[in-house]
């Protein structure tokens, strides 16, 4: 038995008390073998590999190009589109072979963003309409989350109204431009009004 002295607990041979908060807990172990030691108490053991899942590869390759991409608007448009078109590609074919329900996925519709900004860029409205129609359908058909659908169409939205508004046509060199500004707009909108 254990005796009060002093409001601390005293113990008799062979017991320990601690006076502990309410605040605090207090774990025990029976053994060390529960303690996680390393021993063998026939459970299994965790073990590392190097193998990588395939589809992890695959989505780093998309990444690859997809970034590959980008980096050839700055020297060559013709050559960033054809990139970005592969990327399409690849990622609808990876889909199509592990027969997802999804024709799109993510790094098609970022590649599909691209390409409209590149039409933008150059002035091509039958560019920009025909890719945007293919955003609109990788957003309706593909594995795209929806904070992305949102903070993209936002931002292809704003791209043409300031088009429209002359922020970006301004900087276009007319001799090149087969572009409507007003026309254009009305096309984007009206076709995102009914995708949503």
């Amino acid at each position: 038995e254990s005796r009060k002295q002093n409001g601390a607990v005293a113990a008799t041979e062979g017991q320990v008390y601690s006076i502990m908060s309410d605040d605090e807990y207090e774990y025990e172990y029976d053994d060390d073998a529960s303690m996680g030691d390393g021993g063998d108490d026939g459970e299994e053991q965790f073990e590392y590999t190097d193998e990588e899942e395939p589809a992890d590869d695959i989505q780093v390759e998309l990444e690859n190009l997809y970034y590959n991409s980008k980096g050839l608007r700055d020297t060559s448009l013709e050559e960033a589109k054809q990139s970005f078109e592969k990327v399409i590609e690849q990622e609808s074919n990876e889909l199509a072979s592990n027969e997802s329900s999804h024709k799109y996925g993510p790094w098609s519709y970022k590649a599909m963003k691209q390409l409209v900004k590149l039409h933008l860029r150059v002035g091509d409205a039958a560019g920009v309409q025909k890719d945007y129609q293919r955003l609109l359908e990788c957003i309706a058909a593909g594995d795209v989350s929806p904070n992305q659908i949102e903070k993209g169409i936002n931002g292809m939205l704003e791209r043409v109204a300031s088009l429209y508004q002359g922020n970006i046509y301004s900087s276009m060199s007319s001799s090149n431009s087969k572009m409507d500004p007003q026309a254009l707009a009305l096309q984007v909108y009206d076709s995102t009004l009914q995708t949503f």
